[in-house]
Formats: C-alpha cells, sequence, structure tokens
C-alpha cells in the first residue's frame, strides 16, 4: 500500500528519489538488486531519480517564467507583454554629423545648381566588421544643398546630414500577398548579436535597425499590365493609427528576436490586395565596429548608391519611381553618358563629430519596467514622465538624458532664470528657445542632452516631435529643446585680485586654460611614473564629465572626485592652482558658467557640490583636461 505520507514529490531531489525508491523495495524483502551498484534494477531507479530530477527543475522554472514579475527569459517575456499590445525595443545603430565638400566634375570646372544627394546613398568608411561586411554611413533621407561655383552657399534647413552607420540590404524573399486580415509576414533573420558565427555556412547575426525597416507594395496594373511600386507607411500601432484608407503596417520584435510586420484588417489599416507581392528593405548596423571618432573619416568621396541583393535597375524603379523621375532629381550624381553609375567622386563627406554608441535590443529589466507603463496609458503619452520615458527609450542612440516640462513649470524655471539674469527677451529666440507668451498653455517642452558634445540638429528634434505627435494628446504642442550647457574648469579665486566673470567672453581662454592647474602632490617612495598617475587622474575626471554620462539636472559633486583621486596609487595630496590670478588652494575647486542665453553672468566657484538647474548639463572646458595636471613631487 503506497505511504500517503510521503506524496509531495516537488520536494524530491534526484537522491532523496533514489533513497525512496531503495525503501520501498527493500521494505517486503521481495527485491535485493537495487542493493548493489550496476544492477539492472539501480540502472533503472538512477535513469527514473535523473528523468524526474530534471522533469521538477524545468516545471518550477516554467512556472516562474509564466510570471511577469518573476519571467527572466527574453522569449518568455516577450510573449507576455504581447497582450498587453507592448513592442519591444530592436536594434538601433550609431549615427553621426558629416560636412559635406563638393569636389571638381570630371571635366575640371565647379559645380554650380542645386544637388539633391538620394537616400540610401551610402558612404564608404573602410575596412569591414567583424562579419565581413563593409563599414557603411548612409543618407536616410534625401539631402538637399545649393552650390555655387564648388562652394556650398547654404545647407538644408543650416544642417549637416546625419547619416547612420549600416548598408541597405533587401529582404532576400518578396512575399506573396493572400489579402486576409492582419495579414502576417516575418523577416526570418534573428538581430541577435550573441548569435554563433558560422563561416562555413555563412551565417551572422543581421543587425537590422529597428525602425529602418522599409516596405513596398509591387503592384501589377491590370489594365496596363505594368508594374507599378508603393512604399508603404509604418505606424506604431495600427489599432491607434491604422487608416482605413492607407496601407499601414506596424512591426513588433518577437520571442526569437526576429521582425514580424502586420497589416490591417480594413478599418485599423487597409487589407493588402490579393495577388501582389512585398519588397523589404532594411538597415543593417555594423555593430561596435561602426562607431567613429571625431575627424576618422576626413574628405572621403567613396559615395556610392547601392542596395544589397537588389540590381540597380530593380532598386531606381521600386526606390526611386522609375529612371525617368531619377534622371531629373539626381543626374548630377549617378548619371554619366544617360546611363546609371552606382559611384560618384562629386561630393566627399567629413564626419565633424564623433558617433553615438549602439543601443542593443531591449533587455528583460527594461520591459519589465516599460511594459506597465505603456500599458497603463493606453500606449499615450499623457504625463510629463510618460512623455521623457518614451523620449529616452525611443531615441537612445541621439540622447543621453530627457526632460519634460509644462508651460507653467517652463515659466517658472527656464524663463525665471533668464528673467534673473536681465536676458528674458526676444534674444534668445536664436538659440532657438522659445519666448513665452499667453498662447503658449498648451506646450509640452522636451529637453534633450546629446550624446556628443554638438547640441541635436534640428532635423533631429523634429523627429523627436514627429514620434510623439503619434502619441500624444490632441492639444498638446510639442516643443523641443536643447539643453543648456554648463561649462566645467579648475578655477581658484584671488582675495586680492577677484575675478570678474564680466570679462569671460573677452578674455583668450586658449591661454587662460593652460594657467589653471590641478596639481597632484606626489608621495616620496612609490614607484608610480609621473605620467601613470597623471593618466589615471585624467581619466577619472573625464570619465566623469564624459557625454555619455552626464545628464540635465546632474549633481557635481567634487568630494566623489577627490577621493577617487586621493587613492590613485602614488598620490599625496591635491591642490588647485590659478595662475594668472595668483591664488590656490587645497583640494579641488571649480567654476562653471553657462555658455548660452546668460553670456556666463551665473559664473559661479565652488569647493564641494553644485546642483545643475533642470535644463542643464555639464561639460569640460578642457578640450583636453590632462593638459591642466601638473604631478610635484615635493609639497611646496
Amino acid at each position: 500500500m503506497a505511504d500517503l505520507n510521503n506524496t509531495d514529490y516537488l520536494k524530491y531531489d534526484a537522491i532523496s528519489m533514489q533513497q525512496l525508491l531503495r525503501r520501498k523495495l527493500t521494505e517486503k524483502g521481495y527485491y535485493t538488486d537495487q542493493m548493489y551498484p550496476g544492477s539492472d534494477i539501480k540502472m533503472v531507479m538512477d535513469i527514473f531519480s535523473w528523468t524526474f530530477s530534471c522533469l521538477t527543475y524545468m516545471l518550477n522554472n516554467n512556472a516562474a517564467e509564466s510570471m511577469f514579475d518573476s519571467a527572466a527569459v527574453y522569449e518568455h517575456l516577450n510573449k507576455l507583454v504581447k497582450i498587453l499590445s507592448y513592442k519591444p525595443r530592436g536594434y538601433i545603430t550609431s549615427n553621426c554629423k558629416f560636412l559635406i565638400t563638393v569636389n571638381e566634375k570630371n571635366d575640371g570646372s565647379l559645380y554650380s545648381g542645386v544637388l539633391k544627394i538620394p537616400r540610401f546613398t551610402s558612404l564608404v568608411v573602410g575596412g569591414s566588421d567583424d562579419y565581413g561586411y563593409p563599414i557603411k554611413y548612409t543618407f536616410l533621407e534625401d539631402y538637399e544643398i545649393n552650390v555655387k561655383e564648388g562652394k556650398i552657399v547654404n545647407l538644408s534647413s543650416n544642417e549637416y546630414p546625419i547619416l547612420y552607420n549600416g548598408f541597405i540590404s533587401k529582404y532576400n524573399e518578396e512575399f506573396e500577398i493572400t489579402g486576409i486580415a492582419n495579414e502576417q509576414f516575418l523577416i526570418d533573420l534573428s538581430v541577435d548579436d550573441q548569435s554563433t558565427y558560422n563561416s562555413s555556412i555563412l551565417s551572422s547575426p543581421n543587425l537590422i535597425v529597428d525602425d529602418k525597416i522599409y516596405v513596398f507594395l509591387q503592384h501589377i496594373n491590370q489594365n496596363t499590365g505594368a508594374v507599378e511600386y508603393q512604399e508603404l507607411e509604418r505606424v506604431e500601432d495600427l489599432y491607434f493609427e491604422g487608416s482605413p484608407s492607407k496601407y499601414n503596417y506596424e512591426v513588433r520584435l518577437n520571442e526569437y528576436k526576429k521582425y514580424v510586420i502586420t497589416f490591417g484588417d480594413g478599418v485599423h489599416g487597409k487589407i493588402l490586395p490579393e495577388g501582389d507581392s512585398l519588397i523589404i528593405l532594411y538597415l543593417q548596423s555594423n555593430g561596435q565596429a561602426g562607431v567613429l571618432d571625431s575627424g576618422f573619416v576626413n574628405n572621403n568621396n567613396s559615395v556610392e548608391l547601392i542596395v544589397n541583393n537588389m540590381s540597380s535597375d530593380q532598386m531606381i524603379n521600386v526606390v526611386f519611381g522609375g529612371v525617368n523621375l531619377f534622371k531629373t532629381n539626381y543626374s548630377d550624381l549617378f548619371i554619366l553618358n544617360d546611363s546609371f553609375v552606382s559611384t560618384t567622386e562629386l561630393i566627399s563627406l567629413t564626419n565633424i563629430d564623433e558617433s553615438s554608441k549602439p543601443q542593443n535590443f531591449e533587455s528583460v529589466e527594461d520591459i519589465r519596467i516599460n511594459a506597465p507603463k505603456s500599458f497603463a496609458t493606453g500606449h499615450r503619452l499623457l504625463s510629463t514622465d510618460d512623455f521623457t520615458a518614451y523620449v529616452e527609450n525611443n531615441f537612445k542612440s541621439e540622447i543621453s538624458s530627457a526632460l519634460t516640462m509644462d508651460n507653467n513649470e517652463y515659466t517658472l524655471t527656464f524663463l525665471k532664470w533668464l528673467y534673473l539674469y536681465d536676458c528674458l527677451n526676444v534674444s534668445i529666440v536664436k538659440n532657438n528657445y522659445k519666448f513665452s507668451d499667453a498662447c503658449d498653455f498648451n506646450n509640452i517642452y522636451i529637453w534633450v542632452k546629446g550624446r556628443t558634445k554638438n547640441k541635436l540638429s534640428n532635423n533631429q528634434l523634429q523627429q523627436i516631435v514627429n514620434a510623439c505627435n503619434r502619441k500624444k494628446c490632441a492639444t498638446a504642442n510639442i516643443v523641443p529643446c536643447n539643453g543648456v550647457t554648463c561649462l566645467f574648469m579648475p578655477f581658484v579665486d584671488s582675495n586680492t585680485n577677484p575675478f570678474d566673470y564680466n570679462e569671460i567672453y573677452n578674455l583668450n581662454w586658449d591661454e587662460k586654460l593652460k594657467q589653471l592647474k590641478i596639481k597632484i602632490i606626489k608621495q616620496q617612495g612609490v614607484y608610480v611614473t609621473d605620467g601613470n598617475i597623471k593618466y589615471q587622474v585624467a581619466n577619472i575626471i573625464s570619465e566623469y564629465f564624459k557625454e555619455e554620462n552626464t545628464k540635465l539636472g546632474q549633481l557635481i559633486d567634487l568630494n566623489y572626485l577627490y577621493k577617487k583621486i586621493i587613492t590613485v596609487p602614488g598620490v599625496k595630496a591635491i591642490r588647485t592652482v590659478n595662475e594668472f590670478l595668483g591664488s590656490e588652494c587645497d583640494g579641488l575647486s571649480f567654476a562653471c558658467f553657462s555658455s548660452t542665453c546668460i553670456d556666463g553672468k551665473d559664473f559661479n566657484i565652488f569647493t564641494d557640490s553644485k546642483q545643475l538647474l533642470s535644463f542643464q548639463y555639464p561639460q569640460l572646458f578642457h578640450t583636453d583636461i590632462s593638459n591642466c595636471i601638473e604631478i610635484n613631487s615635493v609639497d611646496d
């Protein structure tokens, strides 16, 4: 008869199950072989016990993964949040600002006229990534410049173009349409960059950029028999944004890290026409290999218009509406003797800024935090926190920090700050800030801080506006603002000859910055080179003020920096020296001031901490902080 007191089998592991089986078989005395290792019944007991242990583990693990709060596997959590209509963010590639130079034409003459660079034109940077793909940066929108005798006289919207790392590829399958409601198509390429690369079968991760997927409808005109192409409009959510008159689609990264494209049902997006087909293009990133330092690309004219896995004729027809329209718009770059050529040497590009860093797809913890928030607001932007979270999550490659204000907070913080320094006037418009009036009560101000020293361009700011407009409430007017830079430098004032901040913009700071020193007193008898100490100290300070680490409204803590520096091997003491004022002090002393809007009128010296205003972010005044670090062997 079964032992009713031992039925909680989920508590058993393999060893305890072996012991239970041995005891049950031995109790009646009918079986004895289980006591001898190597016997047949002992082997059966072992197999059963370890199988039971594995099944118990799987049961417990799957039970945990079925709960939102405890799921730890991406595949499971991705499927759970699908119920909430949440779309996990995919891969985000690097982007960079470039300077364009117009070269001489083939006949040696200088170009004059309007030069239009087509979308998907790419610059071959040089080298290749870990999987053998050439490193490129690509235009994703048409870009127009006005040129007179080889010189650019004005830029489009007075902006330098933003190019995105990667190259345009055509998916190797053209999808046949069945015409059913909510028809779905799978891009059967994993974006998981942790995949194992197998050169024998040429498989590698396909880092498809999350928001750079393009869908074209290929339609055969029944009356003429001609093939027509139409680019379809992507929306973030078909239910909210799909139009019954448009072939809208949405894209979701599924649990296998592959993209699924879903079309409408006739109400939320038009149903695709049966018998037609879809062509999918996407931007594939080079990953970390595509990250550029400032000036890495210098006057490079390796410019081409190529879509991988697509002929030039098909590319011109699908993307650009046919050869005649292409010649009308882009003949100066890619038409030679009335024929298309894939390369041009008429323009050269130089990256004037370092590129942003790529961002991997959304992690399990990020999904756990973001999905409930998105669902609670109905996937809409209602509160200022909603706007901040949305912008930070969807523009990770462009910004490192964001802050949202309503008009009341904007007036009580930014405009009040301007008023205190007697700078509240229309002149702030030149810095692209709004001069508020009584009609601005519905404004939503989104402050952003870029991942590089340069501020976001008007085009990048407009992209944020366009994204928010799709999810905001009807009465909110989005106003994007670049954060205000607050410059920091080592500085000690003088009791006898105090510094006059009114002279900030009159001084030759190229020379003055060389006279502001952080003096490191070296310990005697410690075998550490001066160069090593200087390198470590400079690295601590520069890392603290690194663009990707700083935030809007940050607290600058000199005590933290002091504790980090004093622990560097060989450092005995720290002093801050101001040679042009003839003053110095023990420890760290910094000065800071805002470089825009108020002309440095907020100049301030501090020795402990400095809390920035919510719309300010810190930046070192020195281009290279190591130039101001001095190592002294004797404390004088």
